[in-house]
């Protein structure tokens, strides 16, 4: 029982820690009009999605 919570906590913080990252790295793409970045913001975007989608998938065993 306390193991899943501190998984939980553990998973909530990258999970926060993560989006921050991808939100900055958004705000970065679009106020330097780096193309490189934009793609790479893309790139990451769509990965994490997949990630999530998989994740949400496998949790109600679909």
């Amino acid at each position: 029982m306390v193991s899943s919570i501190i998984g939980l906590i553990l998973v909530g913080i990258i999970s926060v820690g993560l989006v921050s990252v991808l939100l900055f790295m958004w705000y970065v793409a679009i106020y330097t009009k780096d193309k490189v970045l934009l793609s790479v913001a893309i790139l990451l975007t769509v990965i994490l999605g997949l990630i999530g989608i998989g994740s949400v998938l496998n949790y109600f065993g679909l």
